[in-house]
């Protein structure tokens, strides 16, 4: 394995621990909140290198059970004048629309557009009010002296967006619309772990480069492997041909023997033969010589008796 490897796969370690560190906190801070009318509250660079909006992630939600979320935030100067500021906590994979459309979060109470003679606003009771639900789904501020507001998300919607978020290529979360007038978040407590939506994604990120990492170390071990097979098998093969060389040599060796030998006897046979045929003509003429001076003797002695 490549040392670049190895601290790439320790990088990727590093970056998914510290996400998982920052998540475990119960506090979400803004890191790039965005305060214009009707825009989403925060912002952050997406894998393809545009702004986008953030979310608190689905995913990350516990599911069966209420969630609590406080968001901290500043007042505009538009607001300030305008004695009130607006946002609404939606559904972030359903259009924004408000979680709460048919009814008031836990402890708010409905708005109305009166005030009293001091101008302070007056809920749907005629009671002054700090903050107030609004019909349409969107929560209003009057007390500019507020900095932060809580609200109960039920646990029928946090299942709804749970189950969104968890599904196959699935995607839900909370997102906050900024409303009239404006508003700076810089941040959201919650009573139990959340995360970003932007670290889930960087998570995401990070195990698959570490999984293709491996898959290109282990495509590269197997490349190895095959190779020193390869290089076994062609030594195989040579030794195989070496041995082959050298029984067809041996072969040959004893074939030539067996040639020769057979070669030699040969010779010997047609030599011994060749002599034996000498010897019969040497005895043949000698009897036949042997033969004709008993003719001889006999035709002189006939002569001798005549006289």
């Amino acid at each position: 394995m490549k040392i670049s490897k190895i601290f790439a796969g320790m990088s990727a370690m590093a970056i998914a621990s510290a996400m998982v560190i920052s998540a475990s906190a119960n506090t979400l801070t803004v890191a790039n909140p965005s305060a214009k009318e009707w825009d989403g509250f925060a912002k952050y660079t997406n894998a393809e290198g545009k702004e986008d909006n953030d979310i608190v992630w689905g995913g990350s939600l516990t599911k069966d059970s209420d969630l609590s979320m406080t968001i901290n935030f500043d007042w505009t100067d538009k607001a300030k004048e305008e004695k009130f500021c607006s946002f609404k906590v939606g559904y972030a994979a359903n259009g924004w629309n408000s979680i709460f459309t048919d009814e008031a979060p836990e402890g708010w109470t409905e708005s109305s557009k009166d005030t009293d003679e001091d101008g302070n606003r007056l809920d749907a009771d005629g009671n002054t009010c700090d903050y107030a639900w609004q019909n349409d789904g969107w929560l209003q501020v009057y007390n500019t002296e507020l900095s932060s507001v809580t609200v109960k998300i039920p646990a029928s919607a946090v299942n709804t967006i749970y189950d969104n978020a968890s599904a196959e290529e699935g995607f839900d979360g909370i997102i906050v619309q900024v409303g009239n007038n404006g508003l700076t978040i810089n941040s959201l407590d919650f009573d139990q772990d959340v995360k970003w939506f932007s670290e889930q994604q960087a998570e995401a990120a990070a195990n698959t480069e570490s999984k293709t990492e491996s898959a290109g170390e282990s495509k590269a071990d197997d490349s190895k492997a095959a190779d020193s097979s390869k290089a076994d098998d062609s030594k195989s093969d040579s030794s195989k041909a070496d041995s082959s060389k050298a029984a067809d040599s041996s072969k040959a060796s004893t074939t030539t023997t067996k040639t020769t030998t057979t070669t030699t006897t040969t010779s010997a046979a047609a030599s011994s033969a060749a002599a034996s045929d000498d010897t019969n003509q040497a005895t043949g003429a000698t009897t036949g010589l042997a033969l004709a001076g008993l003719a001889l003797a006999g035709a002189v002695a006939v002569v001798s008796k005549r006289k």
